[in-house]
């Protein structure tokens, strides 16, 4: 080995231990995070020394979990070898994720007859239970790799078999398919939901199927608020991604901004949207506060003294202020968080409400997250 390949060795070897150097001071100096605004979740924190959770090996496991969440420089580390499996590699996925025609996906194609069928009977069985005078309807939402994943070779599920299960377990609802009436545009880059701005007319067509159309959602005027100009969503930050952002934006107007919200869990009135929510973990939750049990709008504007159940999931927060124009009263129910039985004896629906099953496909598919038993 002659003298200037020794060199380059030792500036190879001296520059490695620099980076180490660097990155345990930086560990060392840094204060730890407590949550990663990218990941939507919590960071694991320094684990108690003990000496049982030495011995049981909990100590080195959760310290190896430390030291990968606080590594200084992580959330730059994520994107490149995001974009390195993307770019380099021209893998399809990166942990189940993949983008196309500039927006950010989730792979989730294996679906679940079992759970799609359990939440069809359940959801008959509470319509029976508290709504004898009632109307029912259901409406599906569906994930954003209906309109893409065919396209570019991904799998996705067999909607016409959801379909068919939906309909042969609620037979006494009415289904309104909002399916066609939505695109990939109508859904954000970095988000698995759909854009207020883009659901006006789906707002209508729910209204209208429920006898409720008095006067047209989308011919009412509307002001377009900016909650925030660099939304990250979910899917953008999860995936690591090097994603155009998304604007997210919200719809009020005279009507909207009369409303009155009450939240159970605070035992108290609240506004429609939450502008505080939208420098938080998830912007999104600028809708109705985000993942709330049971909540009550009231619409002092309205023409009507008719009331609507929705039980709905996260897409529901962002389409209600819209429906809610067209009744006097809308009650929203997540039955991830509470049951029908004391969602219903708190908020006390009259007997001959309109019943609306609002759900996108992810849940119908995983509705063993659901307090339906």
């Amino acid at each position: 080995m002659d003298r200037h390949q020794r060199n380059a060795n030792r500036i190879i070897v001296i520059s490695f231990i620099a980076f180490l150097c660097i990155f345990m001071v930086g560990g060392i100096l840094l204060e730890d995070k407590d949550t990663s605004a990218s990941e939507r979740r919590k960071l694991t924190q320094a684990p108690l020394l003990s000496g049982a959770t030495v011995i049981s090996g909990k100590y080195m496991g959760s310290m190896e979990d430390y030291l990968l969440d606080q590594f200084p420089g992580r959330d730059v580390f994520r994107v490149i070898m995001a974009e390195f499996d993307r770019n380099v590699l021209h893998k399809w996925d990166t942990n189940d994720y993949y983008m196309a025609d500039g927006a950010v996906f989730k792979l989730d194609y294996s679906m679940s007859e079992k759970n799609i069928q359990h939440a069809a009977e359940k959801f008959s069985d509470i319509f029976d239970k508290y709504f004898a005078e009632g109307n029912c309807y259901y409406s599906i939402i569906p994930d954003k790799n209906y309109f893409v994943g065919e396209k570019y070779g991904y799998p996705g599920y067999d909607y016409d078999r959801l379909l068919d299960i939906m309909g042969q377990y609620m037979k006494d609802s009415q289904y309104i398919d909002i399916f066609d009436m939505l695109d990939i545009d109508d859904y954000y880059l970095t988000d698995l939901h759909w854009m207020q701005t883009e659901i006006v007319d789906v707002a209508d067509r729910l209204a209208f199927a429920m006898g409720a159309a008095l006067g047209s959602i989308s011919e009412k005027e509307y002001e377009n608020v900016v909650a925030s100009s660099d939304f990250m969503g979910g899917y953008g930050g999860a995936s690591a991604f090097n994603s155009r952002n998304d604007e997210l934006v919200y719809l009020t107007n005279d009507i909207i901004s009369d409303m009155k919200v009450y939240d159970y869990e605070k035992n108290a009135y609240v506004s429609v949207y939450a502008d505080e929510k939208a420098e938080g973990i998830d912007p999104y939750d600028v809708y109705l506060w985000g993942a709330r049990a049971l909540l009550s709008i009231e619409n002092p504007n309205a023409i009507n003294d008719k009331e609507l159940v929705v039980f709905r999931d996260s897409f529901g927060s962002s389409m209600v202020p819209l429906l809610a124009q067209q009744y006097e009263r809308v009650i929203l129910v997540d039955l991830r968080y509470v049951t029908a039985d004391y969602a219903m004896t708190l908020a006390q629906p009259k007997p001959d409400s309109d019943v609306l099953f609002m759900y996108s496909t992810l849940l119908l598919n995983n509705s063993s997250s659901m307090k339906l038993n």
